[in-house]
């Protein structure tokens, strides 16, 4: 019979030994003397504890498919692409404005400090600056892309949400859902941080966003978009990834 993992109780192929690190504090405390305890855990309960998850392998580990590769990229700048397409299509002008178009020299220096208040800002600008000559409205958006199959449950890092609220809290935060082809966006200083979850996964902090309920759709905040006519452009760009993803 396959050993069962003590905390999900599965039967699995292999257990791995993880450190109970609540009974060896409590017993610690209570003998007076240092006190190890053990769990024999599965390994997907085993990366939940650590708060690691295959994106981490994925991010980590050597891109030897090529295709795979150029596919995780795309995906990366997928939700910019939309974004930018929608904006243009009802007159906005919309130009790259994050750091990593200007400063692609260093931009590898600036993700791995966080020392430099500068750095910090620079590190976090918003990935687009929107623009309407004949309203005069000027906007700064920073765009996420998420596969989530739960859009009341949106991750992201507690580090970068509230660097974006201190140094760029009048920009937009749109996030892009592949799955379904929905927009959320909200402006980040109004995204009331002190209210939200935070949970470990992916080995950070990160909040939890409720995009159904807390955020607002594309045209409640770009007056410019058609309420009619916005819809059915986003039904279009979706059949067209759709296709896409068929390649």
């Amino acid at each position: 019979m396959s050993p069962q993992c003590s905390r999900c109780k599965r039967q699995v192929s292999k257990l791995v030994r993880m450190d109970d690190s609540e009974t060896s504090a409590a017993y610690t405390e209570l003998l007076n003397v240092r006190y190890e305890d053990f769990d024999m855990i599965c390994v997907s309960c085993a990366l939940e504890q650590l708060g690691i998850d295959a994106y981490d392998f994925t991010e980590e580990a050597p891109r030897q498919d090529s295709k795979q590769f150029l596919l995780d990229l795309m995906k990366g700048n997928i939700a910019q692409i939309v974004v930018k397409t929608i904006l243009q299509e009802f007159g906005y002008d919309v130009y790259p404005y994050g750091y990593e178009n200007y400063l692609s020299i260093v931009s590898k220096s600036l993700s791995a400090s966080d020392s430099n208040v500068s750095a910090r800002r620079i590190r976090c600008t918003p990935d687009l600056f929107v623009y309407h000559s004949k309203s005069n409205d000027a906007l700064l958006v920073e765009v996420k892309t998420t596969t989530t199959k739960d859009e009341s449950q949106f991750f992201i890092s507690k580090t970068k949400l509230d660097d974006y609220a201190k140094y760029w809290a009048e920009a937009i935060l749109v996030i892009y859902c592949l799955r379904s082809g929905r927009l959320y966006c909200r402006r980040i200083g109004n995204i009331e941080r002190q209210q939200l979850k935070v949970k470990a996964k992916f080995g950070k902090h990160m909040y939890e966003l409720n995009l159904k309920n807390d955020f607002q759709s594309l045209p409640d905040v770009f007056k410019l978009l058609d309420e009619v006519k916005y819809p059915e452009l986003c039904l279009s760009i979706k059949n067209v990834l759709r296709e896409f993803g068929k390649i």
